[in-house]
């Protein structure tokens, strides 16, 4: 397979491994490597903040905006009177825009039935999909890259349907008036529900809606974890039954644009190779060590399938990338195991498992018989609405969980020998 080498130039909407160690609780990724990759995507971002670098961010609002698309449609049957009346409004309308706020980015999302566009403030990067055709591409305008995004990307999707399902049958309380900047405003009512990306991980949130005035349609709608918790999402501006065109939701990939995310794997690791894939907290994996350079790696595990700035060497096939930015220069600094990046977008589930048996798959309950509790949340590093992280400091290792299972790793260089 042919590598696929993409711009060195500092690059916001490109580096999803740099965005998965920013949106991680890991203090030890070298500081100047974090400042020198300030991206912006989808802090699932979902999700979170969503897991992954900037087309993932960028996913991540484009999926929560997604599950926005049926907001036309979503029903309950048992809705309290004023949650009902703004639904029955909701339901008649055919088209929707509205700008989506996260923690860290912003963009507009438009949608018409099966399909939906979300582009990013300035334009440089936008979102297309058709649930119809399973179709989810992300494109950058600012280096003519197009990807191909896994159309069960669950891991980044945040299902904003179900809460306010959930929502229709809440009871309802008035809340303080939006005024916007232009001075109109906005009635509120808020209820609870529930947020998860599963029925067993739910968790509580509360719902703020503001109605249009003179109108049952929603403008405005805020999502938070509870009445002392920060916003986790801001839909903004929202407006209902918009004309639109079919060239807003055009899938034709821009000429010369290259491609990534459509690339042809490799076979699956056999058992045999599979056994010699150990993950090593603080040490690497299998025969790869933290330190090694690029020629010492590529001496275990052959050439690498897709190299990203010269210094991240993606193996898709095993599930594995590996991210030179170590103690010291060009070196083995960070591994990631089922990476989410641009360059992993179709890839292998890594098929081995740590010393003490913990793999892609794994259940909380099981990470934590094995390694102990994880350390406390910390303050300073925001949420993530979907992924839950299990974050061992002391073995340099972060495992993510969705609907309570494994579905990454994240391990780096130990700070000092």
């Amino acid at each position: 397979m042919s590598d696929v080498d993409i711009p060195s130039e500092r690059d916001e909407l490109l580096d999803q491994a740099i965005l998965a160690m920013q949106a991680m609780p890991v203090p030890e990724v070298p500081v100047e490597l974090l400042e020198s990759t300030e991206l912006a995507i989808t802090r699932p971002t979902i999700n979170s903040r969503p897991i992954s670098g900037s087309v993932m961010r960028f996913a991540l609002a484009a999926s929560i905006l997604l599950g926005l698309g049926s907001i036309f449609w979503f029903m309950s049957s048992q809705p309290t009177p004023a949650f009902a009346a703004m639904l029955k409004e909701v339901e008649a309308a055919k088209t929707f825009r509205g700008k989506i706020v996260t923690d860290n980015d912003s963009g507009t999302l438009t949608v018409s039935g099966s399909r939906s566009r979300f582009v990013s403030p300035d334009g440089k990067s936008e979102v297309l999909s058709d649930s119809s055709q399973g179709v989810l591409l992300q494109i950058d305008h600012r280096h003519k890259m197009a990807y191909h995004l896994p159309p069960n990307s669950s891991i980044f999707m945040l299902d904003v349907v179900g809460v306010l399902r959930k929502l229709a049958s809440s009871a309802s309380r008035p809340i303080e008036d939006y005024v916007s900047p232009e001075g109109a405003r906005y009635v509120g009512m808020a209820g609870q529900s529930k947020w998860g990306p599963d029925p067993r991980n739910e968790m509580a949130v509360d719902i703020q809606v503001w109605t249009k005035p003179g109108s049952l349609l929603p403008a405005r709608m805020t999502i938070r974890g509870g009445p002392d918790q920060d916003e986790i999402l801001l839909v903004d501006e929202m407006e209902f039954d918009i004309p639109l065109d079919d060239t807003t939701f055009d899938l034709t990939i821009p000429e010369g644009y290259r491609v990534v995310g459509n690339q042809e794997l490799k076979t699956p690791a056999t058992a045999e190779e599979a056994s010699r894939l150990v993950l090593k907290p603080g040490r690497g994996v299998g025969a790869v060590k933290f330190g090694m350079s690029r020629e010492e790696i590529i001496a275990v595990m052959g050439e690498p399938e897709i190299v990203m700035h010269g210094i991240y060497l993606s193996y898709p096939s095993v599930g594995l990338q590996f991210i030179l930015a170590g103690r010291k220069p060009n070196r083995l600094g960070n591994i990631i195991v089922n990476p989410s990046d641009a360059a992993n977008l179709k890839r292998h589930d890594f098929p081995g498992q740590t010393e003490k048996g913990i793999k892609i798959g794994s259940t909380r309950e099981e990470v934590i018989d094995a390694y102990g509790e994880p350390d406390p949340p910390r303050d300073d590093v925001p949420r993530h609405p979907v992924i839950q992280m299990l974050h061992y400091s002391s073995l340099y290792v972060t495992f993510n969980l969705l609907d309570g299972k494994v579905v990454q790793i994240f391990m780096n260089e130990p700070t000092e020998d």
